[in-house]
């Protein structure tokens, strides 16, 4: 079976959805698109959190991850009132470029 994909529809386009973008046996990591035109208008938040309501229902944990410097995606977790778990740091060796 395909993970499914929530999405919001104008027109017949897609202009918001989510779906796992991958997941085991036990949770799932959520991956979000939004129109460019469709900003800001709360659809990402709407699939987002029916995405995570039927990853609830199917037993999985859903998550949502997102660079640091990607502010656009820390406001719409900021939105959807998702509990931080934890943050993620990547340690390179001396003379590395990060």
């Amino acid at each position: 079976m395909r993970d499914p994909v929530y999405a919001i529809l104008d027109d017949a386009q897609v202009v918001s959805s989510c779906t796992s973008s991958r997941q085991n046996a036990e949770s799932a990591e959520t991956w979000v698109h939004n129109a460019p035109a469709h900003r800001l208008k709360g659809l990402a938040r709407q699939v987002v959190v029916a995405w995570a309501i039927g990853m609830r229902q199917a037993g999985l944990v859903p998550f949502y991850s997102h660079e640091v410097q990607n502010q656009p995606s820390a406001e719409l977790v900021r939105r959807t009132g998702l509990t931080p778990a934890f943050e993620e740091w990547v340690i390179t060796r001396a003379g590395q470029a990060g």
